[in-house]
């Protein structure tokens, strides 16, 4: 924690050191642009470091290029003279050709190191000697020479420093873009295949000569192995230009009396390769250099890291995971924080500072208040071939084919993709909404063009946007909003434009947009604004609430075919862990659940507050640390508060008990702190006829509390269908075995998609399973009377959907209710005189007759039964008109005769079982 405590400190120091080696390498910076029809294309920058080079003090010539080109080396001409009393009594130049490195975590920078050189001045006996040393080099990008520097090497003692040393995959070399991806500290995509050796690359610094570099690497964390590094090809060019500079210096020796002859030229750089062992798939691996200059300075290198997977297999995982990179700074704050202060020691340019300087308050971030647990992917490395990316652009590059160059998954997973605060202009690593990095739509449209499997994990639903102003340029997102969505257009089961759709949980958004439309309606009167401030920045997605870790499976499972035990514990190590409690899960999903469910949760997250604030109030600061103060730490946790004491439940409740005509919500929400009651009219338009289609998801396992879940969903109804999985929790940072099981179960069933014409579509817009729509379509034709109404309808569990009918007394109304996602209905006659019997005809098929006691309207008002949170029916009314008994009338020829006669009557019944009666 040191390093963290001394990072402010640090960053002011270096704002003052990044100005002044602007100022003083200003003068040796070179930027040109090359045009078209040159060999290459290429911006530059040529830099040295120091400008003043001392005796014997080693220099560093930094470049950085960013273009297409093949090939980058420094043309280096070293002139040593040796002057008698001013005359010259030995000159020799040496020329070659130094490779240019790149260096690890700063994309598009490249370092060459010339060795300390002698400049002095003797008297000796009889004749003053002085010795000089010039250097001219060359910046050559493909041979063409593009930019120059020289230097008079100065009389006088460099300070000493310490030395740096990085590793890298030895692929840097080859494809220097490796380091954007990895920084350079593992191979592409984290991975390597079963049994494959891993080479790495080391360079060591140091002004006054480098003396000894040890290369050593960890699997599974466990102890650190030593392998031998060996010196590379790419260090003979220098060695030859030491070898020859050397003898140039026993040539002067040999004229110099012997106590003032010179000492050999040292090593300013070594560049040595180093090869791990093959391991098998399923393990990971860290490796790290270390170096010893010639004053007995030592220093470590950052960690490099990489999983090993099954290659061969043909089942390919692209798994979406900017913790991998996270988890590994966190691992590096030590390293980069000294190489920090390395590097300001030795002056190297702003930008390789300034790259360096992120990286390493992006790792203090973390340590600090970041929760950044291992993922174990190596679990699914072991049977799978796996890439794991960063959520942004090149995530496109990946979705293409492979004869295309693109690693074409089977399965695509994104894992805990929460922050996305979008409050500066630049990229953010901070930011993983794949709505903002322009691949989202790409993503959806690989999954449902090639059927691709869809795992999502904890944070990738998440929503939180904070309220500064009423308008929209005060609203800042700090979570990943995108994948709810928060507009009508994002309800939509056909054509998904949300990772909530692609999960089976579309009806997600019209959460979002009610409480967006409740905090407009408070914050038009001047007296509730601030509550409609708070309102708006409500998450109704919470991560990190603590759970005990117990979960079940639920019939669901063994219907699915996941193998996994029928109880099951979740172990996830945090800092809940010190208070007995084994891991963390998201609630807020459980809004499309039925409020049986729901409920639950709801009352065992308020239970969970006072413990989840331990781990909330750090994260509220890492909120403030990343918007940059525009989010106080008070301010997250009094909304994360506000949003388990009241705001989730509340406004679940105000959709479950909504009121429905037509297209139109007509909601009542309880706002605690003003104690009273808001009325709000949301009409969802074609949102409405989306959530028709809508067939439930189902549940592997749940949590005994209520607040953990497995849900998966399958698109089988349609062409363009595809599986998808959600884990509330964080089930990559599991630990156990059955952590493996849940990622394997979860790949395998997501694999097995298949198109089933198995639904039908009740008057075009109501989905249904097949055998229910003949049901239905047989029931309805045979009952008596006219077809008159039919629509879809969306129902609620604790309010009512109306529907209004026209009747008189001499009718009988016959309306069929088809319910696919509930197992029942409820219907009450809401307006109107009249008496209704409910017959249960079929599973999810009820009949209800209507009997008017007066002409006029009747609305019946329709309600769920307990399945989901929102579910959608078809409703077919036919309309039988009875006639009117025969009249028999007869005259008395006179006064105290009588009739006799018998009267014949044929009547036709319809038998109906009896269940309910109401009257209006």
């Amino acid at each position: 924690m040191k390093y963290v405590r001394h990072l402010v400190i640090l960053s002011i120091v270096l704002l003052f050191i990044l100005l002044l080696s602007s100022l003083a390498v200003s003068t040796s910076l070179c930027t040109l642009s090359l045009a078209s029809n040159q060999p290459f294309v290429a911006d530059f920058a040529l830099r040295r470091t120091p400008e003043n080079v001392y005796s014997m003090q080693g220099v560093f010539i930094f470049a950085e290029v960013h273009g297409d080109f093949s090939r980058l080396s420094l043309h280096t001409t070293v002139t040593l003279s040796l002057l008698r009393d001013g005359s010259t009594v030995i000159s020799n130049s040496i020329t070659i050709n130094l490779p240019m490195l790149p260096i690890p975590h700063s994309h598009g920078w490249y370092v060459a190191s010339i060795p300390g050189l002698p400049a002095k001045t003797v008297k000796g006996a009889i004749y003053t000697w002085e010795i000089s040393s010039h250097v001219e080099y060359s910046l050559l990008i493909d041979d063409v020479q593009v930019a120059s520097g020289s230097y008079t090497v100065i009389e006088g003692m460099a300070i000493h420093k310490q030395p740096l040393v990085f590793t890298a995959v030895y692929d840097v070399t080859q494809n220097p873009a490796l380091i954007r991806e990895t920084i350079g500290l593992g191979p592409r995509g984290w991975i390597i295949g079963a049994n494959e050796q891993l080479k790495a690359l080391i360079l060591a610094m140091d002004s006054e000569g480098v003396k000894d570099v040890t290369f050593e690497y960890s699997v599974d964390g466990g102890p650190w192995n030593v392998v031998a590094p060996i010196e590379d090809p790419l260090m003979s060019p220098t060695e030859e230009l030491v070898s020859k500079l050397n003898n140039i210096i026993d040539n002067m020796n040999s004229l110099l009396p012997s106590g003032l002859r010179l000492q050999n030229i040292a090593f300013s750089t070594k560049i040595y390769n180093a090869t791990i062992p093959g391991q098998m798939a399923g393990h990971y691996v860290m490796f790290r250099a270390n170096v010893t200059d010639v004053d007995g300075n030592e220093a470590t290198s950052p960690i490099g890291f990489y999983f090993v997977v099954n290659e061969t297999s043909d089942i390919k995982i692209l798994i979406i995971d900017p913790h991998v990179k996270l988890w590994l700074f966190q691992q590096n704050l030590k390293q980069f924080f000294e190489l920090l202060i390395g590097y300001s020691s030795y002056q190297v340019p702003s930008g390789i500072i300034g790259n360096m300087t992120m990286l390493n308050q992006v790792a203090a971030v973390i340590e600090k208040y970041g929760v950044e647990p291992f993922h174990h992917w190596e679990l699914l490395g072991k049977r799978y071939d796996l890439y794991i990316a960063w959520p942004d652009k090149r995530i496109v590059d990946l979705l293409k084919s492979r004869v295309d160059g693109g690693f074409e998954p089977n399965v695509v997973v994104l894992s805990n993709l929460a922050l996305a605060f979008n409050g500066t202009e630049r990229p953010s690593p901070w930011n993983w909404d794949l709505m903002d990095a322009g691949v989202l739509d790409d993503m959806i449209k690989y999954v449902k063009e090639t059927h691709a499997g869809l795992i999502a994990t904890h944070g990738t639903l998440s929503d939180w946007i904070i309220w500064t102003s009423v308008e929209s340029k005060g609203h800042y997102k700090v979570r990943a909003r995108g994948h709810i969505g928060e507009v009508i257009e994002d309800i939509n089961i056909v054509n998904e434009s949300t990772i909530a759709a692609l999960l089976g949980m579309p009806e997600l958004a019209l959460w979002e947009y009610a409480r967006d439309q409740i905090a407009y309606l408070l914050c038009a009167s001047e007296e509730t604004m601030p509550l409609g401030l708070v309102f708006g920045s409500i998450p109704l997605q919470v991560l990190y609430i603590p759970f005990n870790g117990s979960m079940k499976t639920m019939p669901e499972a063994r219907y699915l075919r996941w193998d996994i035990s029928e109880e099951f514990n979740i172990l996830i190590p945090s800092v809940y862990n010190e208070f007995n409690v084994s891991a963390y899960t998201q609630v807020g999903w459980q809004l499309v659940m039925p409020r049986a469910l729901a409920y639950v949760a709801w009352w065992k997250a308020r239970e969970a507050r006072p413990l989840a604030e331990k781990l909330h109030n750090k994260l509220s600061k890492l909120m403030e640390n990343i918007t940059h103060g525009i989010y106080p730490s008070e301010n997250a946790m009094q909304h994360m508060g506000a949003s388990l004491r009241w705001g989730l439940q509340n406004l679940y409740r105000s959709i479950i008990s909504a009121n429905i005509s037509g297209t139109t919500f007509i909601m009542v929400i309880d706002v605690p702190d003003l104690k009273k009651n808001f009325t709000i009219t949301i009409d969802v338009g074609e949102a409405y006829n989306q959530l028709l289609q809508l067939l439930p998801v189902r549940l592997v396992a749940l949590s005994k509390d209520g607040l953990a879940g497995i849900v998966t969903y399958d698109k089988y109804w349609d062409p363009g269908g595809y599986r998808s999985v959600y884990f509330s929790f964080e089930v990559e940072a599991a630990e156990g075995e059955i952590a493996e099981a849940l990622l394997v179960n979860a790949v395998n069933w997501s694999l097995r998609w298949q198109y089933k014409d198995g639904t039908d579509l009740l008057g075009n817009i109501v989905r249904v399973p097949k055998e229910l729509a003949v049901k239905f379509n047989n029931t309805f034709a045979g009952l008596p009377g006219n077809p008159t109404v039919s629509r879809g309808l969306i129902l609620n569990e604790e309010g009512y959907t109306k529907i209004e009918l026209s009747a008189n007394a001499s009718e009988i109304l016959r309306v069929l209710i088809a319910h696919p996602t509930s197992d029942d209905v409820k219907v009450e006659v809401l307006g109107g005189s009249a008496e209704i019997n409910m017959t249960k005809v079929a599973e999810q098929l009820t009949l209800v007759i209507v009997e008017a006691t007066e002409a006029g309207k009747v609305t019946l008002g329709l309600r769920a039964g307990s399945q989901s949170a929102l579910s959608p029916a078809y409703v077919a009314v036919k309309q039988e008109v009875i006639a009117a008994p025969p009249l028999i009338e007869a005259w008395l020829p006179y006064v105290g005769t009588v009739i006799i006669a018998v009267a014949i009557l044929t009547i036709i019944a319809t038998l109906i079982k009896r269940r309910k009666r109401y009257r209006g």
